[in-house]
């Protein structure tokens, strides 16, 4: 608590408390721009083609920084620790490939595209599972932040990998796209009611 002090007429001093959040509140910021970076390229990923290099980096290290900043700031993990470590395993791929200049990476971003659909089938089913139980499950203010928090994780690993895509003729491309756009929707008001869920934490 800041202490502020204030003289008034008459001898009375009267001190006003303000409770200085400002680190967790400009970590909260950042993260919420991080998310709507993700979620907002996934929702306008139709229309605007496969996306370049720089496209793809900023939307990865986006993902990225939003998954670090999420096991910062939430008060738990919803599933077992080890697969904290495979969730920032699965960012990685996408991040490293966004970013290296190597020969190799093109290669690898060739079976990465195939990979991408089940990776964010798999992403978005588990993060619709988390989602699911928070919103239907009678819990406590802390273990529904909890749940949302982790399907969070979960959404933005599978919005990373479709930076990948798919091409545009390619069957099941439309069904990719909805699982996409809906899987963004919903972790953009996820990440706006698990914040104001722990807003006064």
């Amino acid at each position: 608590m800041l202490p502020l002090a204030a003289g008034q007429p008459g001898g009375h001093d009267h001190t006003l408390s303000v409770p200085v959040l400002i680190g967790p509140l400009a970590l909260r910021i950042v993260l919420l721009a991080a998310i709507c970076a993700v979620t907002g390229f996934a929702m306008m990923r139709t229309f605007l083609g496969d996306p370049g290099r720089t496209a793809a980096g900023v939307v990865t290290i986006s993902a990225a920084i939003a998954i670090f900043l999420e096991l910062m700031l939430a008060g738990g993990f919803d599933l077992p620790q080890q697969f904290a470590v495979l969730i920032l395993a699965a960012i990685a791929v996408p991040l490293v490939l966004a970013m290296s200049r190597a020969p190799g990476a093109v290669t690898a971003s060739g079976h990465a595209r195939r990979f991408a659909p089940w990776v964010l089938a798999g992403a978005a089913t588990a993060a619709f599972i988390e989602f699911g139980r928070a919103v239907l499950g009678s819990w406590d203010t802390s273990t529904q932040a909890t749940l949302l928090h982790t399907g969070l994780m979960l959404a933005l690993v599978g919005l990373a990998w479709y930076t990948f895509g798919l091409p545009r003729w390619r069957p099941g491309s439309v069904a990719v796209q909805i699982v996409a756009a809906t899987l963004a929707s919903a972790a953009i008001g996820v990440a706006g009611y698990a914040m104001a869920l722990t807003a006064g934490t």
